[in-house]
């Protein structure tokens, strides 16, 4: 038989038309065809196959299928000429040598699915006889396209059989459709993988009612999903709860939730498909927790101002919230709960992420469930915080609060009626809650002409009768000073400022009021010049520290009366301060000599800054008001808000810290360039808020690289000291955060920066400590020029010398008129005189002269700018140092350091915080570090300091929220130990001589603080550089014992000393001894002052203080089961943590919660016990392990689950402490990984159920090996909770093992461990292609020895499965680089299962 000439589009056109003429010809016979030789269709179909051989060219291809196709489908065509020319077609594709595009085999089945009929009847032939054989040639795209075209059918069909009650037509079309979709997925002929299935479900399936419907006649589909599912995903991530503070859950692949379901996206982002539970408990939790706003936002992915519709789900779970807590019957143990709930319930509403109406109605719903008899107390406590809400939000419809109404219906139809309360406490304010919100209620329906039917509730007549009575006596009594600390008056305040104006009264009446009630709160703190609003009363005034008149106020507004406000008047209050201080600013202005603000009034906006609501508003006014201070100035008002951001922030929200450390910088700047009168004070207390914010910078500050400590602003010349800080502090918590290729880009580029504008470098100590890269660095930072000794010692000694020889007032000023050409050695100047008259004894005379010229130096120093007497500083430090190297006994070193001493606390010409900054983070060099770090060891040793110290620890408070004077023992202190910021020429000027010049400066009181408190984040420094400093222990021990209760006043404790034992743990893991002392004085002076056992636990406090320490070997299992406890009740069962945990305000304290208390102080002692990495790790492990035997097993099915939901929370717990440890301790969770690696059911060829093994549930249950699926999920735990450190860990030990693992069950294993984990690594391509590379050889390694078998077919599948989503899911083969070679190199038993792989980049198979 001749050849058949190939079809091309020209002949295929041609065809078409002969075809037409032939079809009206056939219409005219109905029941027969002529069969002739020129039968156009005859040729047609058996030309067809020479249209997919070699010779035609894919685009000619894909031209003719689409004029056969549209003639197909022409519903004017013939009926049967149709079907038969389609299966001509059908029959051209299934040749054996067809070599059919993607694109035409994706128009005939297009065609076939959108015919006019059921394809099945086209002469007996499924839908699986004709799909097997061609499905395998689309790609990914025309796949997508097909499976679109079937769901969307399916579910047409779906409705339709709906309106016709199941019509049989429409049941076999759904029926067709579904076999049409069994085909495609049929695991042997079609190999679509089921990521690309899913992925498409998720943009064609509405939600999970439709998934379940669509794919429920399909188990074997179902199951599959489930198995790839569950290892491209962490199995029951709903258990494991974040940590506030600590858990960074800004990766958008491991924790983002659906914002309608509320369930974890799956890796495919078919959260409806997901295997997990939706972690309602955990949303719950967050909404419990204090400063939880920002982490529920990230979860969610919702954002102030750009999400305005309400999030159904996150609605569920605050009424879930509020019914958990509305069944107690402690009063006292049930307010603090609600005063969260209120918060969180405001700021939803006020950012629109919740509907008030639809909260209002679930509430109701809610509580029909709940027997009225467990709602005694609670339901005060709901009709408190709704009114809150109402009250901030005066402008919303009245329609939208009368559904309040239904409440009362509900919860307040008592017949007697409720008594008034006490007001002993604030939560007897917080009873009043019905009666404000019903006042409220009919006020505004009264002022909208709103009709209400319903009459007032018999059992809330006496509260309603005290409210309406205390508006009235407000309106006319608006003053109150009389019990302005008493919960009483609150009680008054919230009846009138919330509730709306009725038309009868004048409007201006209630606004005028607002602002009195506001004034009469603080008036009495202002200076006489308050006009309208000055309080009547005369108020006595008292000697503040620094000899000022302040306010004779000390006591502030009560945290009782805080508490019990309003949201709403809280913010009115600190809205309030704008014109206080605007008022403060113009009087002193006018006259200077005002009295200054009362104590009580800095401690009231300080207590007001522990409310999140007013506390953003507080901020935000002291950042406008600074530049206006500045300019009038009013360096008081300056310089108190900065001790009062100081020393006043226990804990500091993640969004203000940057703000606080660029606003502090900047000013900074601002007064370094001049030197107004009285600035010097200012300024150490801006040096002070930077230090102290930048001591309370955590990991999760660095979620991403772009921190608050990256801003160039913040890195000045004039500041060498705070630039070395702040680096200082990137390098220590981008090292415990984790180096990835985006981290290191950006320290590169930083670092960049920062030499260009400051050149400098760093000691071999301390270099040494820091990562790779940074050591890299500068080590192309040419060294800097040693300091020069003999040249500047020349000066100096000109200067000494001829000021010893001056004889006369005019020949010493003319010495100083030559020496103010040289600032900068005016320091050198002075203290080499000491020296001097020290060394010949002339300084121990009774008339003695420490130096020449007191007045004139009083003069320069005035002079000189703020950035010049720090430049002196370094000059001076750098002077002593050298000089001091070459001394040789003991004595010598002692009296050059004495004479440091004088200028600091005799003569006030030093600033002693000042000095031992400079000292500790000076770069003197390699040889003279030991000598700086031991005369910091003598400043420390100095009485003048140890005196101070002593005193403050006698008489100030570290607790100060407790103590009732804290103002007058900060005024007993400074009585004592006055302090001066500035030398005015007196060389004892606490008693002057008289007729001796001095110069008048300006001090302004201090309220909060002294020289000790200053110090402490200095002591910060300290400690780290006697850690970088070998053969220093001894000092560091004398230092830590003399004067470790300064650790006691510091704010952050908990958090400083972690971060020192991550970031030095090479040089600590050692040096047990060291550790504990670290323990005793930075965390035990502090835990002083608390109840046993708030900080140490039990056990480890024993350990802490036994006589012999060392020699326990290790620590028992109890204790490691102890330890969890205590972590795992804080986070799932916070009503049985520890009792002293219940009755903590956790809003003075360094963490906002128990849990991130639990998990830190944890961290700690696990660090610093015996033992070592091992015995922590299987302590831990331990515990766990005999939760896991408890969970085994069959049983009940509901009692499983609870079992395994515990044993995934203990597991949480577990994961929790080990991502808070260093790389050491994870290395031993690696150790545990390479054993399951190479146990039997992973290391020999056999056929294993690779599914029940690495999935902990199923082995638990089936009582087989679950310590493989156990390994892997604690690893997971660790990691999703860790930043990318621990994963870093676990790329680089996973690149040193692949290449001696030797089956697919072992590679199977480790993509299982790390896939889930990528989203972490998704900005850094380099280590994600090397990922894949070192997967793709070990996969074509053992491919081509271990032989195929039923169990490797399952293996093969889900290893196919997960390199396609991996390749699919991230950028790392865009240049085809990868994928080729691989699929070239895999023997036959894979090409079927990848070939989608190599058609989704591009390559034909």
């Amino acid at each position: 038989m001749a050849a058949l000439e190939p079809l091309t589009e020209q002949s295929v056109q041609f065809m078409i038309k002969s075809l037409d003429r032939f079809d009206s010809f056939a219409l005219m016979f109905h029941d027969t065809i002529i069969e002739s030789q020129n039968d156009p269709l005859v040729e047609l179909c058996q030309r067809l196959p020479t249209l997919f051989g070699r010779s035609t060219s894919l685009e000619t291809q894909e031209r003719a299928i689409q004029l056969l196709v549209s003639y197909i489908l022409n519903p004017l065509n013939s009926r049967k000429v149709t079907h038969r020319l389609f299966h001509g077609l059908l029959e051209a594709l299934r040749a054996p040598e067809c070599l059919a595009s993607g694109m035409a085999v994706r128009l005939v089945l297009l065609a076939l699915l959108r015919m006019d009929g059921a394809p099945a009847k086209l002469k007996g032939l499924s839908a699986g006889e004709f799909i097997k054989p061609v499905i395998g040639l689309l790609d990914v795209a025309n796949t997508k396209d097909i499976l679109q075209e079937v769901v969307g059918k399916v579910l047409a069909f779906a409705k339709i059989g709906k309106r016709k009650h199941r019509d049989d037509d429409v049941v076999v079309d759904q029926d067709e459709m579904r076999a049409f979709f069994h085909a495609m997925i049929d695991s042997r002929p079609s190999l679509v993988p089921l990521v690309v299935i899913l992925k498409e479900f998720v943009r064609l399936l509405p939600d999970k009612m439709y998934y379940e419907n669509f794919t429920r006649p399909f188990a074997k589909f179902g199951n599959q999903a489930r198995n790839v599912l569950n290892v491209l995903s962490i199995q029951h991530q709903e258990e494991y709860f974040p940590v506030i503070g600590y858990t960074l859950v800004a990766s958008p692949s491991l924790w983002s939730l659906d914002k309608k379901s509320l369930q974890f996206l799956s890796p495919l982002g078919l959260s409806f498909a997901a295997v997990s539970e939706p972690p309602l408990d955990m949303i719950q939790y967050l909404i419990e927790q204090a400063h939880s706003r920002h982490t529920y936002q990230a979860i969610l992915d919702i954002t102030k101002g750009q999400f305005n519709n309400a999030s159904g789900g996150l609605e569920d779970q605050l009424v879930a919230v509020m019914m958990l807590h509305i069944t107690g019957s402690d009063e006292a143990a049930l307010f603090p709960h609600w005063v969260r709930i209120s918060s969180q319930f405001v700021t939803m509403g006020l950012s629109l992420f919740v509907s008030f109406r639809s909260v209002i109605e679930k509430i109701c719903s809610a509580l029909d469930k709940i027997p009225i008899e467990n709602l005694a107390v609670g339901r005060n406590y709901l009709m408190w915080c709704v009114y809150q809400f109402i009250a901030v939000l005066p402008a919303g419809r009245t329609a939208d609060f009368m559904v309040c109404r239904e409440l009362f219906e509900k919860l307040y139809y008592d017949p007697e009626p409720i008594p008034i309360p006490d007001f002993s406490s604030s939560f007897d304010i917080a009873k009043l809650g019905p009666a404000y919100l019903w006042v409220y209620m009919m006020r505004r329906a009264k002022q909208d002409n709103v009709g209400v039917a319903c009459n007032t509730p018999t059992c809330l007549k006496l509260l309603i009768e005290y409210i309406l009575a205390a508006i009235d006596r407000a309106v006319s009594q608006p003053g109150f000073q009389s019990m302005h600390l008493k919960p009483e008056h609150a009680a008054v305040v919230n009846c009138f400022v919330s509730m709306p104006v009725l038309k009868d009264q004048v409007v201006a009446s209630k606004m005028d009021y607002v602002d009195k009630m506001a004034y009469s709160l603080i008036d009495y703190t202002l200076d006489n010049s308050g006009g309208a609003y000055s309080s009547s009363q005369s108020v006595g005034s008292t000697l503040a520290p620094g000899g000022c008149s302040v306010y004779n106020v000390t006591k502030p507004l009560q945290m009782d009366w805080l508490d019990g406000v309003s949201i709403h008047i809280r913010t009115i209050l600190a809205n309030m301060l704008s014109s206080c201080f605007s008022r403060v600013i113009t009087s002193f202005r006018d006259v200077p000599g005002s009295v200054f603000l009362a104590p009580a009034f800095w401690e009231t906006v300080s207590r007001l800054m522990l409310y999140e609501e007013s506390l953003n508003v507080i901020l935000t006014l002291i950042g406008m008001k600074l530049p206006e201070m500045a300019k009038n100035n009013a360096l008081f008002l300056l310089a108190t808000n900065f001790e009062l951001l100081a020393f006043r922030m226990p804990y500091l929200p993640i969004n203000w810290k940057g703000n606080i450390v660029v606003m502090a910088m900047n000013m900074h700047k601002e007064f370094n360039n001049f030197q107004p009168t009285g600035s010097i004070q200012a300024l150490v207390y801006m040096y002070q808020v930077i230090m102290r914010s930048i001591q309370s910078f955590n990991v999760e500050d660095f979620s991403t690289r772009n921190s608050h400590l990256s801003v160039p602003a913040l890195y000045l010349p004039e500041s060498e000291e705070i630039t070395r800080l702040l680096l200082l502090t990137i390098f220590r918590l981008t090292s415990i955060v984790g180096l990835d290729q985006p981290m290191l880009q950006f320290l590169n580029n930083h670092l960049a920066s920062v030499q260009e504008g400051l050149p400098h470098t760093w000691g071999h100590q301390i270099l040494s400590t820091l990562p790779e890269n940074v050591r890299t660095f500068y080590g192309m930072v040419p060294p800097p020029a040693k300091f020069d000794k003999k040249s500047i010692s020349g000066l100096v000694e000109e200067f000494v010398r001829r000021l010893r020889a001056a004889n006369t007032d005019q020949e010493v000023r003319r010495v100083f008129e030559t020496l103010n050409g040289k600032p900068v050695l005016i320091y050198c100047v002075i203290w080499r005189q000491l020296v001097l008259n020290s060394e010949s004894g002339d300084l121990a005379a009774a008339n003695a002269v420490p130096f020449k010229g007191p007045h004139y130096t009083a003069v320069i120093l005035e002079k000189q700018p703020l950035k010049m007497q720090m430049t002196a500083l370094r000059f001076l430090m750098d002077y002593v140092i050298a000089d001091i190297r070459q001394m040789v006994t003991v004595e010598q070193i002692s009296r050059q350091c004495e004479c440091l001493s004088l200028m600091v606390w005799k003569y006030h010409i030093l600033p002693f915080d000042r000095v031992l900054l400079v000292t500790l983070l000076r770069h003197f060099g390699d040889d003279n570090s030991l000598v700086s770090v031991l005369c910091v060891h003598l400043f420390c040793k100095a009485p003048e300091f140890l005196a101070r110290l002593a005193e403050t620890v006698n008489l100030i408070p570290p607790v100060y929220w407790q103590a009732e004077n804290y103002f007058d023992q900060v005024v007993a202190y400074h009585h004592k130990y006055p302090e001066y910021f500035q030398f005015n020429g007196n060389f004892d000027m606490n008693n002057p001589v008289a007729g001796t010049p001095s110069l008048l400066q300006t001090r302004y009181p201090l309220y909060f603080s002294n020289v000790i408190l200053r110090c402490v984040p200095v002591f910060d420094v300290m400690v780290h550089r006697f850690i970088e400093l070998p053969g220093c222990q001894q000092q560091f021990e004398t230092v830590l014992e003399l004067c470790g209760k300064i650790f006691s006043f510091h704010d952050r404790p908990v958090t400083f000393l972690w971060q020192t034992f991550h970031f030095y743990d090479n040089l600590l893991k050692d040096n047990l001894a060291i550790r504990r002392k670290l323990m005793k004085a930075v965390v035990g002076f502090k835990a002083e002052h608390y109840p046993p056992n708030f900080y140490f636990t039990a056990q480890y406090e024993a350990y802490l203080t036994a006589t012999t320490p060392d020699a326990t070997p290790s620590m028992p299992i109890d204790y490691f089961h102890h330890l969890l406890a205590r972590l795992h009740t804080c986070m799932y069962s916070s009503h049985n943590s520890p009792p002293v945990y219940h009755t903590l305000d956790w809003r003075f304290h360094e963490y906002p919660n128990a849990t991130t208390h639990a998990l830190y102080t944890g961290c700690l002692e696990l660090m610093s016990i015996p033992g070592g990495a091992d015995g922590t790790v299987s302590g831990l492990v331990g515990c766990l392990s005999e939760r896991m035997t408890a969970a085994a097993g069959h049983g009940e099915e509901l009692a499983e689950r609870e079992k395994f939901q515990q044993l995934q929370r203990w597991i949480n717990s577990a994961g929790l402490f080990l991502s808070a440890l260093p790389a050491r301790y994870f290395r031993v969770l690696l150790n545990m990984l390479d054993v399951a690696l190479w146990t039997p059911e992973m290391s020999e060829e056999c056929d294993t159920d690779i599914v029940t093994i690495l999935d902990l549930q199923r082995s638990l249950v089936s009582q087989s090996n679950s310590s493989i699926a156990f390994t892997c999920q604690l690893i997971q735990a660790t990691i999703l909770q860790n930043t990318v450190a621990h994963m870093l860990l676990l790329l680089g030990h996973f690149h040193q093992i692949i290449g001696s693992v030797s089956t697919l069950s072992q590679i199977l294993l480790l993509l299982k461990l790390i896939t889930p984990l990528l989203g972490k690594l998704t900005s850094d391509l380099d280590r994600l292609r090397a990922f894949v590379t070192d997967v793709l050889q070990a996969v074509t390694r053992v491919a081509t020895r271990q032989p195929a078998s039923t169990g490797s077919d399952q293996q093969i599948a889900l290893l196919s499965e997960a390199l396609f989503y991996i390749l699919d899911t991230y950028p790392v083969d865009q240049n085809k680089e990868l994928t080729s070679p691989f699929i070239n190199g895999l023997p036959d038993g894979f090409h079927k299962r990848l070939r989608f792989l190599a058609q989704a980049n591009g390559f034909k198979f």
